[in-house]
């Protein structure tokens, strides 16, 4: 799931990639944002993840950057 900048679900491939691509859209964590948001654990992690960024597995990694290459984006997954 990817979120705009409004907090709403994105849901036109086209413009989730601009946005994304621009740094106007992010990835929701698994589950949607109301349940990773349900509690106090919830929001800490959402604290510590809205600086840091969302933590990716090797495999999701590997595919982001494959598309990242292939659609020429500009900006890195360090």
């Amino acid at each position: 799931m990817v979120i705009g900048q409004d907090g709403n679900t994105m849901t036109d491939s086209e413009q989730i990639l601009m946005a994304l691509k621009n740094g106007t859209a992010a990835f929701a964590p698994l589950g949607g944002i109301g349940e990773e948001l349900g509690g106090y654990k919830g929001y800490l992690v959402w604290l510590d993840r809205k600086d840091k960024g969302v933590p990716l597995g090797e495999a999701v990694r590997k595919e982001l950057m494959q598309l990242h290459d292939e659609l020429g984006m500009d900006f890195n997954f360090s």
